[in-house]
């Protein structure tokens, strides 16, 4: 039968549950004035910024936006409601006012990460609207939300059948 009170059977423990809480503290501490979040550069402004000593390769704030919006998403937390509301409002924001008009999510950073990261960012930051356009119905998430997928389904190769790091351009299972 297992554990009832939490774990892998129920509800996360309460050790979990507030670990959960204290990280979503931390990445709303962490969300830039724009509504992003950055995987490279998360301590700009911060006091403790110089002692950070960063050697990411590829950089992507829309992947490090929509893993933060998960994040919230998955403990529950809407744009609609309740105490995280405006910073998970402001992440959404951010990804669609910076959405290109073929529905691609992807903001372009340096060359190498441009070459690299832009199809895998935009799918994380298509699934962090489908999440949230699930979670809420909201009618203003919908068309961007579907153009997201829309750019997806146009960037696929059609001999192979997937995606790789370029629309169109080769395919894997990664």
């Amino acid at each position: 039968e297992g554990d009832r009170s939490g774990g892998l059977y129920g509800r996360p423990s309460v050790k979990t549950e507030v670990a959960i809480e204290l990280g979503l503290v931390f990445l709303a501490r962490h969300q830039s004035d724009d509504g992003s979040w950055s995987l490279h550069n998360y301590a700009a402004g911060k006091p403790y910024q110089d002692q950070i000593h960063e050697t990411a390769a590829l950089h992507s704030d829309t992947a490090g936006t929509a893993l933060s919006l998960l994040a919230y998403l998955g403990a529950g937390y809407h744009h609609q409601d309740d105490k995280f509301q405006d910073v998970v409002r402001n992440g959404l924001d951010h990804l669609i006012r910076n959405k290109q008009e073929d529905g691609n999510l992807f903001i372009p950073e340096d060359n190498k990460s441009n070459r690299s990261v832009a199809l895998y960012s935009h799918a994380i930051a298509t699934i962090a609207l489908c999440e949230a356009y699930g979670m809420t119905l909201d009618p203003m998430l919908h068309e961007p939300t579907q153009q997201a997928i829309d750019y997806i389904v146009q960037t696929q190769n059609t001999e192979l059948g997937g995606w790789r790091y370029q629309p169109t351009r080769s395919s894997d299972t990664s």
